[in-house]
């Protein structure tokens, strides 16, 4: 497969090593670490997972492994940040060539990150957005007179 990074609807914005990718269809946010922004980047519909790993292998890490790429491609489709899904990949693919641990340390900690939060429409953000708790129920003892205590009944 020949994944291709989507385009339509995005606002992408380069912060240091890090990209933030802002959907403009779903309202989410989705910050890529160095290695899945790499990875997306490469995404042109012409580069295969391996042909990513190779480009990779010069750019960040010559120990690059595919499994590093497969699972940022795996995130990036998560996250509809490509224009079609990748494909579900075999039970215990990721897992049985290399734990994440093991992952982390072969690729100098590269592993990729995509993480996502859901951004609140200007009305609603200005409106409070209903992210105040609501009111308590009114208390069914409370109607005007005293239910007991110092002068109560």
């Amino acid at each position: 497969m020949r994944p291709l990074a989507r385009a339509n609807r995005l606002k992408i914005e380069p912060l240091g090593e890090e990209t933030l990718v802002y959907d403009l269809s779903n309202n989410k946010a989705h910050c890529l670490n160095r290695t899945a922004a790499a990875v997306w980047r490469l995404c042109d519909g012409q580069n295969t997972a391996e042909a990513i790993t190779a480009h990779l292998r010069q750019e960040l890490d010559a120990g690059m492994d595919e499994t590093v790429v497969q699972a940022a491609l795996q995130e990036l489709s998560k996250t509809n940040l490509l224009e079609e899904p990748m494909p579900a990949l075999q039970p215990g693919f990721l897992g049985s060539t290399l734990s994440r641990r093991e992952m982390s340390i072969r690729a100098g900690l590269m592993v990729p990150v995509v993480a996502s939060i859901l951004v609140p429409r200007p009305a609603a953000a200005a409106s409070g957005g209903g992210s105040a708790p609501p009111d308590p129920p009114p208390d069914p003892n409370w109607g005007g007179a005293p239910t007991g205590g110092i002068g109560g009944h």
